[in-house]
């Protein structure tokens, strides 16, 4: 493994850090380095909060919400729920912002959301539409458990959009059950290796796809130059859990994914919530794709409409920040959410 350096402020400037990534090729690390380049805005400057926008990325700051005061007052704000008329209050809050590849910052400067707005060259988005086709025409999306704050609208959505269209959720990961020590080894998900072997087949398929294989490379690249240092916490722990668990360790061909769970989102409707299972500092990576209009990303805390349109990808700090999505109109809407949860992190003590 990587030493990191002590000094957290200093992980996204400065030069450039080809030791973060020994274990890949020249050509490898010329592609993250070539996202980093043009995903800094400024080598200079001590902060996030001196940094300005240059010709394809635009800067935000956001000196109303800190990182560093926001745990406190969680521990109270994750089990709202929200009627029809906050939900409305909420987007009133969020403007949209222009398609274009952005970032914000919290008031000390540290990174808060990059959006790259799409369709990006290395994500093949008719494959994966193919891929998320075949895989629902095999498999009927998981109903979410009544208790989920982002789907808490689920049944509703769904009878708007018709019951003859499958919508629902396929959780392609490992984890660690409702109230099961962190101190034992995680679990696939019933999705991922499931009693159906049709089912099992379906999800290995999908997973393993050549679509879905080039995604998930990718997402590990951008995440490797938007935030190097936290990468390669994330990465190291999908070597060790590949290390223990051969599927996790089929699914990466390459050598380079840094994602234990892939959560798939079939014609969803997200409500108002905080992903609380994912590690507080830890970030969340987003591909919507599909044949689909509006379904705005909002973000109420900076104030934020993100149009996440087809092919756009966002990393989020979803601990951290509350989101949910506008209504959408169209035929198909897939998500695919990149993400490895906090106890994952404390099973193998790597917590951060």
């Amino acid at each position: 493994m990587v030493n990191l350096m002590e000094d957290s402020e200093k992980h996204e400037l400065g030069p450039w850090h080809p030791e973060l990534f020994p274990e890949f090729s020249a050509h490898m690390r010329a592609r993250i380095k070539l996202f980093y380049r043009r995903n800094h805005p400024c080598q200079q400057v001590p902060d996030g909060l001196g940094k300005r926008d240059q010709p394809r990325l635009h800067v935000y700051q956001c000196p109303h919400f800190s990182m560093k005061t926001v745990g406190s007052r969680k521990s109270r704000d994750t089990m709202l729920s929200f009627d029809d008329d906050k939900i409305r209050e909420l987007e009133s809050q969020c403007y949209r912002r222009p398609r274009e590849n952005a970032i914000w910052y919290d008031a000390e400067g540290e990174k808060l959301v990059h959006y790259f707005a799409g369709p990006l060259k290395s994500i093949p988005c008719e494959e994966v539409i193919k891929a998320f086709r075949d895989l629902v025409k095999e498999y009927t999306p998981t109903v979410p458990a009544p208790g989920e704050k982002r789907s808490a609208r689920f049944l509703e959505w769904r009878d708007h959009i018709g019951t003859e269209k499958k919508s629902g959720v396929i959780r392609l990961t490992f984890h660690h059950q409702q109230n099961h020590s962190h101190q034992n080894p995680p679990n696939p998900s019933s999705d991922f290796v499931s009693k159906s072997g049709k089912k099992t087949t379906a999800a290995a398929e999908f997973r393993k796809s050549r679509a879905m294989i080039d995604v998930a490379d990718t997402i590990s690249i951008m995440f490797a130059a938007i935030d190097p240092y936290t990468w390669r916490r994330y990465r190291d722990v999908y070597v060790r859990m590949a290390s223990k668990f051969r599927l996790v360790e089929e699914c990466d061909p390459n050598r380079i994914q840094c994602f234990v769970g892939h959560y798939t989102l079939i014609n969803m409707l997200t409500t108002p919530h905080w992903d609380t299972k994912d590690p507080p500092r830890g970030w969340v990576a987003m591909l919507v794709v599909g044949d689909f209009s509006e379904g705005e990303l909002c973000i109420p805390e900076l104030g934020v409409g993100i149009p996440y349109q087809s092919g756009d990808v966002v990393f989020l700090r979803s601990w951290m920040l509350m989101h949910f999505i506008k209504r959408y109109h169209g035929p198909e809407r897939y998500v695919v959410l990149y993400a490895t949860t906090y106890s994952i992190f404390e099973w193998l003590q790597a917590t951060f």
